[in-house]
Formats: C-alpha cells, sequence, structure tokens
C-alpha cells in the first residue's frame, strides 16, 4: 500500500460518520490550515504534485486555478465531488464514502475556500446505499461544526453543501454530463464545455482525488504522485472471464 493509501484507509480514518472521532484522528487540522491562508492552497497542490486519477493525470491545481480565476454571472461558484462510479467491479468510491465520509468532505471544503466557491455537491451513486448512508448524517454535522462557520465566514456568504443523487448510468460520470445533470438535463456528454452555463464556474474532481488535500495540509503526505498513482481493485472474476480488474 502506497503512501497515499496509508493515509487515505489507515484504520484510524475509518471513523463513519462521526465528526468527533474524525477531529480527535487529526480530522479537520488539513481544512483549518487552508484556512489560514487560502492564497497559497493551489501552490500547495503543485509542490505535492498532486494529480487526477484518470490516465491523463492531469494536474488537480490546474482545475483549481482555473475555478479560482473564473468569473460567475451570478457569483455563485461550484465544487463537484464526482462519486457516481458505475464501472462494473469497482468499489473505490463507496469504501471511502462508507467508512471515512469526513475525510471526503473536508478534502470538499477545502476546494470550496481555495474557489471561494459557495455550492459544493457530493453527486453520490443512488446504488451506493452504504454511502448514502454514511455521507447523508456527516454532511449534516459539518453543516453544525465551528469549522462550517469559518469558512462562511471566509466566503462572506452562506455554504449551500449538498448531497445530490447521480442518475446511477454509467455514463453520468463523465464530467460534462455530471454538469447536465445538476443543470436539471440529461446526463449525457457535451459536444462543448462551454455549452454548459454553469460550467466556466464549475470545478469537478473524482472522489478519488477530492479526499488528497487534507492530508496534504496537515503535512502527512507532502507529495502524492510520482509518474502514476494507481489504485487497483479486483473483483473475482468468472472462470475463463478475459475481463480485468478496474484501475485507477
Amino acid at each position: 500500500m502506497n503512501q497515499a493509501n496509508q493515509n487515505l484507509l489507515h484504520p484510524s480514518r475509518q471513523v463513519g460518520a462521526d465528526l468527533a472521532a474524525w477531529r480527535k484522528v487529526g480530522g479537520g487540522e488539513g481544512l483549518l490550515a487552508a484556512l489560514a491562508d487560502p492564497q497559497i492552497i493551489v501552490s500547495k497542490l503543485q509542490d505535492a504534485n498532486l494529480c487526477g486519477m484518470g490516465g491523463a493525470g492531469f494536474p488537480t491545481w490546474r482545475k483549481w486555478e482555473a475555478a479560482v480565476a473564473a468569473q460567475s454571472k451570478n457569483g455563485d461558484k461550484y465544487v463537484v465531488c464526482n462519486a457516481n462510479e458505475d464501472e462494473p467491479g469497482t468499489f473505490k468510491d463507496r469504501v471511502l464514502l462508507a467508512n471515512t465520509p469526513h475525510q471526503v468532505i473536508e478534502g470538499v471544503l477545502i476546494a470550496t475556500v481555495a474557489c471561494r466557491a459557495n455550492k459544493a455537491i457530493l453527486y453520490v451513486n443512488p446504488h451506493q446505499t452504504e454511502s448514502i448512508a454514511s455521507i447523508t448524517p456527516a454532511i449534516e454535522q459539518w453543516k453544525n461544526s465551528d469549522l462550517f462557520i469559518r469558512i462562511e465566514n471566509y466566503l462572506g456568504k452562506p455554504l449551500d453543501l449538498q448531497l445530490v443523487e447521480t442518475s446511477g448510468r454509467y455514463i453520468g460520470g463523465e464530467e460534462t454530463a455530471v454538469i447536465s445533470w445538476l443543470e436539471g438535463g440529461f446526463p449525457f456528454p457535451a459536444a462543448s464545455r462551454l455549452s454548459l452555463p454553469k460550467a466556466a464556474s464549475t470545478v469537478s474532481r473524482p472522489l478519488s482525488t477530492i479526499p488528497k488535500p487534507s492530508p496534504i495540509f496537515r503535512k502527512s503526505l507532502p507529495k502524492v504522485r510520482n509518474g502514476t498513482n494507481l489504485w487497483v481493485w479486483a473483483m473475482p472474476q468468472a472462470q475463463n472471464s478475459t475481463r480485468s480488474p478496474a484501475t485507477y
């Protein structure tokens, strides 16, 4: 297990929906560090070499930097944590959401601080019933916490943190399909991201990336990617099957 996995999936991090237990093991410290100096969040991610978990390994800081610079016509900015996860045989997102939901939420909240976003959405596949059962009370605990008030004070406006169930369709996990669904449309990829009204002011990250800023700002994960950082989850394969395990 590499260093990133040791941080994200260490037994001490798997406290379920109990925010008090999460804070006892250092939860919230990353968010407080980010709030102490929001202007360096993006450069901190760049220094840590945090990249997306897709095949391209796109640098996370570039997406966050674009969202920081983006202008919104109505003043709203969005952070979306994409947990659609509908690929056959994969279960990385549901493990994190069910066992360490506060780590995911804290990563989302660090992104809201960096981008000065006032809308934070956890986009979760409705088939992940254990994930929804864990993340729903976890969200409410954050809303009633002193940390949430600090974020709203920094933003100068209320922060809307919510769970939105996806369509449950595989194609609904593509980035423009996510935004289309959140805008009330059909979850299908758009020909151009620019055709979606909210796209310019939205930063969307896969769930497997979003928890990592928390340990980065706690200084327990100084560098997270050298080359390609892979997550591999394998389901038992049927006899004579030619399908490979999914890799992230």
